[in-house]
């Protein structure tokens, strides 16, 4: 940790050196979030594109926008694969969160599908909005 704290204080004062301005944002503590409404978001593996279910985004994919909305989230993402294989690994990690899927529809630039797990619905809709880029909207109730 401190080899990090090193390399961080000195890229710092190399850039304040150069006349630059560094802003530091940290990530929220786990278990808070970021507040409602839109956030940009870098984009690995790790990002949580559905607060309430804890659905990470896709393998090597970059988030370009998320919007959350008490349990329900929209997400632009890219990724390079196709619109089934992006399916896939969101439905495995459902799957793995104990939804099971009661409809399915594939087009050839979307997939709809409803989960449900107890007394609660998704709707989960993914959208192939051109090469390589995909939007996905969860609503859950």
């Amino acid at each position: 940790m401190s080899t990090l704290r090193n390399v961080l204080v000195l890229t710092t004062a190399a850039v304040l050196a150069a006349g630059c301005t560094v802003t530091f944002t940290p990530e929220p503590a786990p278990g808070r979030t970021a507040g409602p409404g839109s956030i940009q978001v870098g984009g690995e593996r790790e990002a949580v594109i559905n607060r309430y279910l804890d659905l990470r985004a896709f393998p090597g994919s970059r988030i370009v926008e998320t919007s959350f909305d008490g349990r329900d989230s929209e997400t632009l993402f890219e990724a390079s694969a196709s619109l089934v294989a992006v399916y896939r690994d969101f439905h495995e990690q459902l799957v793995a969160m104990g939804w099971r899927r009661v409809t399915l529809e594939i087009e050839s630039d979307e997939i709809e599908a409803e989960y449900v797990r107890g007394d609660l619905e998704l709707e989960f809709e993914l959208e192939l909005d051109g090469p390589g880029r995909f939007e996905l909207e969860i609503d859950v109730d």
